[in-house]
């Protein structure tokens, strides 16, 4: 089922999908405040304000305590979540953490933390975490790719990329760490984890809100100035569905009618999906939950 809802907040900061026989969708409206919906029917399942902890020392046993409490209402763990002023991103079994603290990287494995020791005049403006393999990748500011495997580099690699505007360096980890997407805004490039180019996709629009599902085999990306909304082959990086994305929430079932019809825009600012193409994207303070099978395919002349 398909559905949509108004927030009575100004914007959707990020949206993850955290699947299991019960999917949530985890809605930030805060940098500290999550919202939860059932995936199927979009039911409010709660929400959450992260706690401000009072203390700092991360050896303190309630430092671990909260970390194993980041969890949705199904038990996932939650995969990005801003506390004690740092960003802590989580796999999806909890034994391995990516803490970016400003100061530095931090690796954790089984609760013992390594610092990421990054090249020497490299400074890396985009980082990811795979939820599965814990494998971190990380763009510095000359679009060069780093790759590390638990505490240790994998390597540096030339991405071919490179944008005045390092806000459009953008990069996402899929497939256990073994497909890697890097974006300048306007073009994709597939990597591997060693680092050799699988593809790469000209864009004829200029890129907004992109994500890939976990396995890998789909890339969506929304266009920053119409709203189409596409889905891409994950594998040869061919287009394979498209729709506005505004028409995508015209079709889904309206949950809270009083809120009204239209969004603040109609360009998506941040979307999600699940292996099974199930979308979940938002439009200023719209949040929608729709599926692959609810876009047009693309003709195979077309693409």
């Amino acid at each position: 089922m398909t559905w949509r809802v108004h927030l009575p907040h100004p914007v959707i900061r990020r949206i993850d999908l955290l699947v299991a026989e019960k999917t949530v969708v985890a809605v930030w409206t805060q940098p500290d405040r999550v919202h939860f919906y059932d995936q199927r029917n979009g039911s409010l399942l709660g929400e959450r304000v992260v706690e401000k902890l009072a203390f700092s020392d991360r050896q303190d046993e309630r430092w671990r305590a909260f970390l194993n409490g980041l969890k949705a209402p199904n038990e996932r763990f939650l995969p990005v979540v801003r506390a004690q002023n740092m960003l802590i991103r989580t796999t999806e079994d909890g034994r391995t953490r990516l803490l970016d603290t400003g100061d530095g990287l931090y690796l954790e494995v089984l609760g013992k933390e390594s610092l990421l020791t990054i090249e020497q005049d490299s400074k890396l403006i985009a980082v990811e975490l795979d939820r599965e393999s814990g494998a971190v990748v990380g763009l510095d500011m000359r679009g060069r790719l780093h790759v590390f495997q638990q505490r240790l580099y994998a390597g540096i690699y030339d991405t071919g990329l490179e944008s005045a505007d390092s806000s459009a360096m953008r990069v996402l980890v899929a497939d256990g760490g073994n497909q890697i997407m890097v974006t300048d805004g306007q073009s994709v490039v597939m990597m591997d984890a060693l680092g050799k180019v699988r593809k790469r996709l000209e864009l004829h629009y200029s890129l907004g809100a992109w994500g890939v599902s976990q396995d890998g085999k789909w890339l969506a990306t929304g266009d920053a100035e119409t709203g189409v909304m596409r889905l891409y082959d994950g594998t040869t990086l061919m287009p394979a569905y498209q729709r506005f994305a505004i028409d995508l929430a015209a079709d889904a079932r309206r949950l809270n009618p009083s809120a009204g019809n239209q969004p603040s825009s109609v360009v998506p600012g941040v979307l999600a999906l699940t292996n099974r193409g199930v979308l979940a994207f938002a439009m200023g303070s719209l949040l929608c939950v729709t599926s692959m099978t609810k876009m047009r395919a693309v003709p195979a002349s077309q693409a």
